[in-house]
């Protein structure tokens, strides 16, 4: 070697053992296009440089952010909600233009709907439209008092003319339809209290004086109310099988519970329902019944008490439920001391969480509007703002996350061959829905969903019922029609694309979701460098893949779907989460003085630390292609630590102290902060990228080795 070549290898020996971190960066070249300048300058609104990183990452990478964000009214503050409301801001911008030429029929009817909603006259035309439809069913009995008629009332014929005019059908028996056999849609009918809690004494006050309170808005006397909504809690009680409040719900089992019956041979054993008519006349005019026709019932016992709740109930008070009801549907879009009446009921009935005051019209309004018309938004949304280009982007970054898995499970130490296949069978046959389908930019297949819609111009209700009533019929049109039907009837746009707001793995169909609402502001951008993509996006990709073969929190409820993996596999696998578990109960949460709790979140946990390394291993595999990116401007950090910067930045969260202490009593996953912490402390390469000292905070000895 000749003394030339050696100087240059001691000089290169120096620049990458003697500099700091921070020094190294500065030799390196900068990425100075406006993407570039846009993405340090949000990093910078995020990011503490006074605190050191090797200490604390989260207070490094989330203090300015913690320090600058007021809660306010608000219980949480993170980039998820962040992202959520620059989303809805630009929806509603898209919902208040003026109709334009090229609009679609259900544009239209979007934009007319939030037009309507933000009419004064709107809340006013919609309590008429509710007075209307009490006379319609026989009037309201606490209303009239002593001059009401009975004989003009009848609860199931005012189920019938309320199903019609698109108010909710399941007064007093649920009419649903389930698809667990798995090859049909199946009728079911049961116990439709599930929106009621009543379980002490002062929730039966509380829902009674919720019940009286309504009734006086709209003119009852107070004592006449007070009596007769004693009734109704009498009723519901009876119905609900409350005799007293021991806490302890009656533990009946499924066999006793559900049975498969005929129509006809439900009208034998409770003849005080004409079932046959009831059914008729709820699922008319989509579906044709017959007393053959073979129904689930999901639970006889209550079946049992509503026929002697019947027989021994007034139709007086049998009316006055239902008029409530059908109240309190709505009470939020009619006027603002019937939106205040439930928010204060669901304030005092929910102590421990914190209820949001009344939103803005506007923002009541667009989050409407966006929910009956999301689909006709979202084509809006994406043919503005999310291209061709960064739906293939995101889909690269997927399928390299995804090559860089099956690569750690080929490697994977204790898991045996057989369960390694399936393993890799499982990864490589994963469904993604990335962005949105081709179908949400075919205005034909948009248009069908909203076949039959009436938009009212001065009536928010009126338009909500019409809307009601055919997403009912749609409903009930499943009822006998096969899998393949229901699918084909669907198309390609389905729900994945249109709920989810982050990336969703669903292990039911093995299924990934990247939603495009997803694909903005600090967690992804086309035009920016790769290492912050593949540190944000790229990272809640790997946690949500790596749920595809190791089974996500108990909560989900989806441990069928992960039986293929064998018993010594599980066995190491165990092994790993309580290595995680035990690094997890180290953390401790000042606001309430307590430790973490790693038992509901382990395997999230776990998922995190290994969602961030196959994302990172991805990244240097797509080094490997296409060479080294520049650094951004006025950050002294290389590329890499600045993958890991963006892969912390995405969980900056500001939460109020009830919010904090619920989520670490009853979350799935750990607290924001301790996700970053957790996942990084256990990364080698976090610690070698950033040259933390050995056994500083985030560079433990112990780390949890999950490849």
């Amino acid at each position: 070697m000749g003394p030339y070549v050696l100087c240059v290898v001691i000089l290169q020996l120096c620049v990458s053992e003697c500099l700091s971190a921070r020094d190294f960066s500065r030799v390196l070249p900068t990425c100075t296009t406006p993407d570039c300048v846009k993405a340090a300058s949000e990093i910078m609104h995020y990011i503490d440089q006074n605190v050191n990183p090797c200490d604390d990452f989260y207070e490094f990478a989330c203090g300015t952010f913690l320090n600058n964000v007021h809660l306010k009214n608000e219980p949480l503050i993170n980039v998820e909600t962040i992202m959520r409301d620059n989303y809805l801001s630009r929806i509603r911008v898209i919902m208040q233009e003026p109709v334009l030429h090229n609009d679609s029929n259900s544009m239209i009817m979007a934009k007319k709907m939030h037009e309507a909603c933000m009419n004064p006259s709107s809340s006013e035309n919609g309590v008429k439209l509710i007075e209307n439809t009490l006379r319609q069913i026989g009037g309201w009995a606490v209303l009239e008092e002593d001059d009401w008629d009975d004989s003009y009332f009848h609860w199931a014929g005012a189920s019938y003319l309320l199903r019609k005019m698109g108010f909710p059908h399941d007064y007093l028996v649920k009419v649903s339809v389930s698809e667990e056999n798995g090859e049909t849609a199946q009728l079911e009918i049961g116990n439709p209290w599930s929106y009621i809690n009543l379980h002490t004494p002062e929730e039966e006050d509380l829902l009674h004086d919720y019940m009286v309170d309504i009734a006086i808005a709209f003119g009852a006397d107070p004592e006449a109310a007070r009596g007769d909504y004693a009734d109704v809690i009498d009723l519901i009680k009876n119905l609900m099988g409350i005799d007293n409040y021991s806490g302890e719900d009656p533990i009946v089992d499924d066999d006793v519970k559900r049975a498969y019956l005929t129509i006809s041979e439900l009208e034998e054993k409770f003849s005080d329902v004409a079932w046959s008519e009831l059914l008729e006349n709820l699922l008319e005019p989509v579906v044709k019944m017959n007393v053959d026709q073979v129904i689930l019932v999901t639970d006889m016992p209550y079946l049992y008490s509503l026929e002697a709740a019947l027989k021994n109930t007034s139709e007086r008070t049998l009316n006055n439920f239902i008029a409530w009801r059908l109240i309190i549907e709505h009470s939020n879009i009619l006027t603002n001391d019937l939106a205040e009446i439930s928010r204060k009921f669901y304030k005092e009935l929910n102590k421990q969480v914190t209820v949001p005051t009344l939103s803005p019209i506007n923002k009541m309004c667009s989050g409407i509007v966006e929910t009956i018309f999301s689909l006709s938004l979202q084509a809006a949304y994406v043919q503005r703002f999310v291209s061709q280009a960064t739906r293939d982007d995101a889909a690269d970054i997927l399928e390299n996350i995804v090559k860089e898995f099956v690569e750690e499970i080929n490697e994977l130490h204790g898991m045996d061959d057989e369960t390694r296949i399936s393993a890799i069978d499982r990864v490589v046959n994963i469904t993604s829905y990335v962005a949105y389908p081709d179908a949400m930019l075919d205005a034909d297949q948009i248009e069908e969903r909203y076949l039959g819609y009436q938009i009212s111009d001065d009536n928010l209700l009126a338009s909500l019922l019409s809307v009601n009533y055919h997403k009912v019929n749609s409903y009930f049109s499943k009822l006998n029609k096969g899998d393949n039907e229901v699918e084909a009837n669907g198309g390609e746009i389905n729900e994945k694309y249109t709920t989810y707001g982050i990336v969703y793995y669903l292990a039911s169909d093995n299924s990934i979701t990247i939603p495009h609402r997803m694909l903005q502001d600090i967690v992804y951008n086309e035009d920016r460098p790769k290492y912050l993509n593949y540190g944000s996006l790229g990272s809640f990709i790997g946690h949500q893949i790596f749920h595809s073969v190791f089974e996500g929190s108990p909560i989900r409820q989806e441990s069928e779907y992960y039986h293929w993996m064998s018993p010594e596999s599980r066995s190491e696998y165990q092994k790993k989460l309580d290595c995680v578990a035990e690094s997890y109960e180290r953390f401790y949460v000042p606001e309430i003085e307590r430790h973490v709790n790693s038992t509901n979140t382990k395997q999230e946990d776990i998922a995190d630390i290994a969602g961030v390394q196959l994302a990172y291993k991805a990244y240097k595999e797509w080094i490997d292609r296409n060479g080294k990116e520049k650094k951004l401007p006025k950050l002294d950090y290389t590329p890499k630590q600045l993958f890991w910067i963006s892969s912390a930045i995405r969980f900056c969260s500001k939460g109020s102290p009830e919010t904090i202490e619920r989520a670490v009593k009853h979350s799935y996953q750990s607290l924001k902060r301790f996700r970053v912490l957790g996942s990084l402390q256990n990364s080698k390469h976090f610690s070698k990228d950033f040259h933390c000292p050995a056994e500083s905070n985030m560079n433990s000895h112990k780390k949890c080795e999950i490849w």
